[in-house]
């Protein structure tokens, strides 16, 4: 998987690569998913004074007990955010990326993301 970003006159932002191959390495060794199984990944491109907000009040943590790790960091160039989770399972990784998305949209917009329907 490749992302990047840029410009609208294109100077790059930033860009990720992730290479798997499960049939060299399993993904679920120290220093890929640490015997997680489920990963998620939330991009932010917003302004250095939205990003430090945000990046101020969202926190790294590893929780055992829900089986779900996550953490924040700045992506070059004061383009924005990146927020990675990690779980054993997809519903609390799922919960932690809304969450976040809801406090993006917080940020940005000055409300939160509104209730999920329950039948999604």
């Amino acid at each position: 998987m490749r992302t990047r970003a840029e410009r609208p006159d294109g100077a790059p932002l930033y860009r990720e690569k992730f290479i798997v191959r499960p049939g060299e390495h399993a993904p679920s060794v120290l220093g890929a998913m640490d015997g997680y199984d489920v990963f998620a990944n939330a991009v932010v491109l917003t302004p250095p004074e939205r990003a430090a907000a945000l990046h101020a009040r969202t926190r790294a943590f590893r929780d055992a007990q829900r089986g779900v790790a996550a953490g924040i960091t700045r992506l070059p160039n004061d383009c924005g955010l990146i927020y990675k989770v990690l779980g054993r399972e997809t519903g609390p990784v799922k919960a932690l990326v809304r969450a976040f998305c809801s406090e993006v949209r917080s940020e940005v917009k000055g409300c939160p993301l509104p209730e999920e329907f329950p039948w999604r």
